[in-house]
C-alpha cells in the first residue's frame, strides 16, 4: 500500500518485501532518493515503483547483497536526502553537471538525455529563440531548469515540483511552453492530442548516480556501472524501456 509522508521523507518499498524502513532498522539496507514521476526513468504503477532507473538501482543492490529501499520525494529534495544523510544515493534522471561533480560523489553516465519543448498545437514553440519573453514551465532542481536560466534569461520560468504538474499548466494556457527530456516529451505528445513536441538541445551532460563524499557504496556502484555499461546490461535496459532509439 502507497504511504506518503509529507516533507523528504515519502514513499518506501523494497524489492524483498513490502514495508517501510529506517536505516538503522535495516542495516543491510540501500537507501535511494528517487523522484517517482518521471516515466520511463521512474514512476509508480499499480502500486509498485518501475522504470529504467528504478531496475538499475535493483540491480545495483543485489550485486551489492543489499536490501533495496527507495524513497519517493520531489525532485528539489532528492540531491539533499544525500547530505542530510537520509538517504544513501540518489537516482532520478540527475545530470552530472560540473557543480554536482563538486558536490556530491558521481558514478559514470550511462544515459545521455535531449532538451525538448512541447506545446500546444497551435502555438509553436521550437527552438530557444521562440522561449525569449514566454512563460516556460520546468521542474524545479532540474537541468532544464539550470538550462533555460543560463541560455533563454529572458523567458519567464515557471518551476513545478512534477512534469505533470508542470503539463497541466501548460494544457491550461498558463504557460507556453514546458522543457523536459526527450522520453519525457514524447510521452506526453503521444497522450495529449493537442500537444506537440519538438528538439530543443542535445544536453552535454549524462545521467549518474549521486552519493554523498566518502560514501561506502560509491566506489563499487562505480564498478558496477562501468561493468554493466561493457557487459551491455544498461543496453537490455534500455531497449526494455523504450530508450535504445537513435537519440
Amino acid at each position: 500500500m502507497r504511504e506518503r509522508i509529507f516533507g523528504i521523507v515519502c514513499l518506501c518499498a523494497t524489492v524483498f518485501g513490502g514495508g517501510c524502513a529506517k536505516k538503522e532498522q535495516l542495516p543491510d539496507a540501500m537507501h535511494f532518493a528517487i523522484c517517482a514521476d518521471y516515466p520511463p526513468f521512474e514512476y509508480v504503477s499499480r502500486g509498485e515503483f518501475a522504470g529504467f532507473e528504478i531496475d538499475l538501482a535493483r540491480r545495483i543492490a543485489a550485486d551489492l547483497g543489499r536490501v533495496v529501499i527507495f524513497h519517493d520525494m520531489a525532485f528539489a529534495s532528492v540531491l539533499p536526502a544525500l547530505k542530510n544523510g537520509f538517504a544513501d544515493a540518489a537516482i532520478s534522471a540527475i545530470t552530472a553537471t560540473r557543480d554536482r561533480q563538486a558536490a556530491y560523489d558521481l558514478t559514470p553516465t550511462y544515459f545521455r538525455e535531449k532538451l525538448f519543448t512541447v506545446f500546444d498545437i497551435f502555438k509553436r514553440m521550437e527552438g530557444k529563440e521562440s522561449l525569449a519573453g514566454q512563460k516556460v514551465a520546468c521542474q524545479l532542481g532540474s537541468t532544464m531548469e539550470l538550462w533555460l536560466r543560463k541560455n533563454v534569461p529572458s523567458a519567464k520560468i515557471i518551476t513545478v515540483d512534477t512534469t505533470n504538474q508542470a503539463i497541466e499548466m501548460l494544457k491550461a494556457g498558463h504557460v507556453a511552453a514546458v522543457v523536459l527530456d526527450a522520453p519525457q516529451a514524447k510521452e506526453f505528445a503521444a497522450k495529449n492530442a493537442n500537444l506537440l513536441c519538438a528538439h530543443l538541445v542535445d544536453s552535454p551532460d549524462g545521467y549518474a548516480i549521486a552519493f554523498p563524499k566518502g560514501s561506502k557504496f560509491a566506489r563499487p556502484t562505480k564498478a558496477l556501472i562501468k561493468k554493466f555499461i561493457e557487459d551491455g546490461t544498461i543496453d537490455e535496459l534500455k531497449q526494455k524501456w523504450g530508450l535504445d532509439e537513435p537519440r
